[in-house]
């Protein structure tokens, strides 16, 4: 977002060579405010919306390459990584996606990835957005896009990179899953932060579009846990489960006007 220049890509690419990527950035940003690129390799597009789903369709309608890898302005990635997605691909040539690691800053692994090939409704909600590579043909043609009521500048600010999978899967879409790490992100993340009211409102919402009422009592199991990590207080339950209520009410209010599934 209003960004003024490409001091970050040097940054993201600092163990890679720049000239050797073809690069598509939506910069979301105001009219008064616009980027613009006079490198061969990069394309900017000034979009003046809001909001990470709308940035992350925009790109992908827009991208030019057959194999697209979603980016983010906070990584770094590895040395080689272009001929780790590559080779991926040309190895697995059924697969619609494929998704990687990553490491924190410390170098240990982001998380704990799942023990599987072939992801399925249960492993994709460990994948991060910038760990997503894709053939992007089979993605238009499945007609799937980012839920613009998911994701940072949404109404429900995360989990936009799961429903998209989930969505990618209902499609009958393969994703594959490579247990090479391509890309170094800070350790902490908004993600990360279980106790905050966004997170549990957005995540209450993904409980109602799955779990349908359930979604309830997930959201107890969602506090619970985060009780034992130490994340939310013994005094914040009332307050939390609130909150996740209201994710939920807001979900099932976009349902009544039919503005999701």
């Amino acid at each position: 977002m209003n960004k003024k220049d490409f001091t970050f890509l040097k940054r993201m690419f600092a163990n890679n060579t720049l000239e050797d990527y073809r690069i598509l950035i939506i910069n979301q940003t105001t009219k008064d405010n616009l980027l613009e690129s006079e490198l061969t390799n990069v394309r900017v597009i000034n979009s003046f919306e809001k909001g990470l789903s709308k940035s992350r369709n925009l790109a992908i309608r827009n991208a030019m390459g057959d194999i697209c890898l979603i980016a983010d302005d906070d990584i770094t990635y590895k040395k080689g990584f272009k001929k780790d997605i590559i080779s991926a691909f040309k190895n697995n040539p059924e697969a619609d996606f494929i998704t990687f690691q990553m490491q924190d800053d410390s170098g240990k692994l982001f998380k704990t990835y799942p023990d599987v090939h072939w992801h399925n409704r249960k492993s994709v909600i460990t994948v991060n957005s910038v760990v997503i590579s894709f053939r992007r043909e089979n993605i238009l043609n499945s007609g799937i896009s980012f839920n613009p009521y998911f994701g940072l500048g949404a109404q429900f600010p995360l989990g936009e990179e799961y429903i998209f999978l989930r969505d990618a899967l209902k499609a009958n879409l393969k994703l594959l899953f490579i247990k090479k790490v391509i890309l170094t992100h800070k350790y902490l993340s908004s993600g990360r932060l279980l106790g905050k009211d966004s997170n549990i409102f957005a995540r209450s919402a993904i409980m109602r579009k799955y779990s349908g009422k359930l979604a309830y009592l997930r959201l107890v199991k969602h506090l619970f846990h985060g009780l034992q990590n130490r994340e939310i207080g013994v005094l914040d339950i009332c307050s939390k489960f609130k909150v996740g209520v209201k994710g939920i009410l807001s979900y099932e209010s976009l349902l009544k006007q039919r503005l999701v599934k």
